[in-house]
């Protein structure tokens, strides 16, 4: 790609339409990065209780999630962000 055909990255506040690709996100992201120190067992638990789904829910109903939008020639790809306002 050159730099030419880069985008900006947008950052727009999360809609109801976006919790799937966020869910699946979060999923991913603690795959990725909580077996070395949980384990496989803990994680495979965690990620199929839902309550990954649920919390990432949760935290879209209470609103101060952001969406980044991250274009490139393929289909724009969702990251998540929470604002520092966003109740813990």
């Amino acid at each position: 790609m050159t730099t030419a055909q880069q985008h900006e990255p947008s950052i727009r506040p999360a809609a109801p339409e976006d919790l799937g690709d966020l869910q699946a996100l979060a999923r991913r992201t603690i795959d990725a990065c909580y077996r070395g120190f949980l384990g496989d067992e803990a994680v495979d638990r965690f990620i199929g209780s839902g309550a990954s789904d649920a919390h990432v829910e949760s935290r879209l109903g209470q609103g101060g999630v952001s969406a980044g939008l991250l274009e490139d020639e393929g289909p724009a790809k969702l990251v998540y962000t929470r604002s520092a306002a966003a109740p813990s």
